[in-house]
This record gives structure tokens, sequence and C-alpha cells, in this order.
């Protein structure tokens, strides 16, 4: 990536970078609940990736992702509830992922 530049005009021209931002809406008849999720993918660099995610739950997840090389791909996540964040329990994961 390219940094922030300034031009004669006064005007500041950064980056352009693709975030892919899915949203998610469900109502559950039977106990009258809606959920609601949002995510964001940002690529970095070709080989790697950071995604965000959070829901109505209070959940909120990062990762990281990286393919170093074609068919292997590394994955480095945290999963943090906010309703007991200072609680503890929070979940983070490694995976390694090998296709044939």
């Amino acid at each position: 990536m390219s940094a922030m530049v300034q031009n004669l005009e006064n005007e500041f021209i950064g980056p352009y970078v693709k975030v892919f931002t899915p949203v998610n809406f469900a109502w559950t008849m039977d106990a009258n609940r809606t959920r609601f999720g949002m995510a964001a993918k940002i690529p970095l660099d070709p080989p790697a990736s950071i995604s965000m995610k959070v829901n109505n739950s209070s959940l909120g997840r990062v990762g990281y992702a990286l393919t170093p090389r074609l068919r292997v791909k590394l994955t480095l996540s945290a999963l943090v509830s906010r309703k007991s964040f200072n609680a503890g329990g929070h979940k983070s994961g490694l995976a390694l992922e090998l296709e044939a």
C-alpha cells in the first residue's frame, strides 16, 4: 500500500482499499428474537487479509489470514465477548489449512 499524499490543492489522497462488508439479518419466529451481524474483510498484500465481525450478541471477532504458498493457508483469530470483557474467557485460535 502507498502512503497518503497531499496535492497542491490541499486535498488528501489515500490509497484505494477494497473492503467487503456482508450484513446478516435473521428473525426467529418461535422466540420472537432478531439477530444482526456485520463483517468486513480487508485484503492486504496479495497473500494476506484481515477480517472483523460483530453481532448483536456482543461478540466480536478479529482474524488475520496468510496464504504463503498455493494450497497452504494460515489463520490467526480471536473472539471477544463484550458482555464479560473483564471476566475473561475469550477465545483465540490458530489454524493451518492444507489442500490436496
